[in-house]
């Protein structure tokens, strides 16, 4: 088991043994972590997955606040000695999936690429730049979804973009073609993206393919009355 697995796992040597259980055999059932897992997260829909809900559970992964998680999702985490939570993926990215199937739709394709780009980040080569690639722009979603903006990364001011809607790979005019695919630089870019619904508006812009010149992930911001581009290198964050 490589770094990456052990993160899964959020380095819980009882849920790495479990887990394997369940993998060899599978005939037995399902195993205590799983059934664990499944009910909390039946108990959260139960409850309702709002926007709120949704914001807060993110925000938690990034400032480990215990009071943005729902109650029944606390016993899927790891709590420090500062008394803060600290996400397991084998629990939570579970559970984003869940809440993208049953929560706002505005959020169901932005849960979706979250996961998404945790299992391309686990599924990776050793040592590949594309899987940490993932990592952060998984990160970057989870900051701007949860509206926690910070001054280096995403330089924006929290009470001016706290209610910005936010869209990936997406938001594009409708030319008749993939934008994501046919894309080549940040004027083909910013030619093919129509003028958002909702201001303030982020837009993540993750090329799915290495002919893009320069930049793995753009950001652009859409505000009243003009807008702003961010572009980042994945590789220097």
């Amino acid at each position: 088991m490589d770094a990456r697995q052990l993160l899964k796992y959020g380095c819980n040597s009882a849920l790495v043994y479990e887990s394997d259980l369940e993998v060899l055999n599978p005939s037995d059932g399902i195993y205590l972590p799983r059934m664990n897992r499944e009910m909390a997260i039946n108990k959260c829909v139960q409850d309702g997955v709002t926007e709120e809900v949704i914001e807060r559970l993110l925000g938690s992964f990034l400032h480990g606040s215990t009071n943005s998680v729902p109650p029944a999702l606390l016993q899927l985490m790891d709590t420090t000695s500062n008394n803060e939570v600290r996400w397991i993926p084998y629990n939570m990215v579970p559970a984003l999936r869940e809440f993208g199937s049953h929560g706002p739709r505005k959020y169901s394709y932005l849960l979706k690429s979250i996961c998404n780009c945790f299992d391309r980040f686990l599924d990776g080569k050793i040592a590949s730049g594309s899987a940490w690639e993932n990592l952060f722009l998984m990160t970057l979603l989870i900051r701007c979804v949860s509206h926690q903006f910070e001054q280096v990364l995403l330089p924006l001011e929290d009470n001016k973009y706290e209610g910005s809607s936010v869209s990936f790979n997406d938001n594009f005019l409708d030319t008749g073609e993939n934008v994501v695919d046919s894309c080549k630089n940040v004027d083909d870019f910013i030619r093919a993206l129509k003028v958002p619904d909702h201001v303030p508006h982020i837009t993540v812009y993750h090329p799915k393919h290495a002919q893009f010149e320069i930049f793995d992930v753009i950001v652009k911001v859409a505000t009243e009355p003009c807008m702003a581009i961010s572009s980042k290198r994945a590789g220097a964050q």
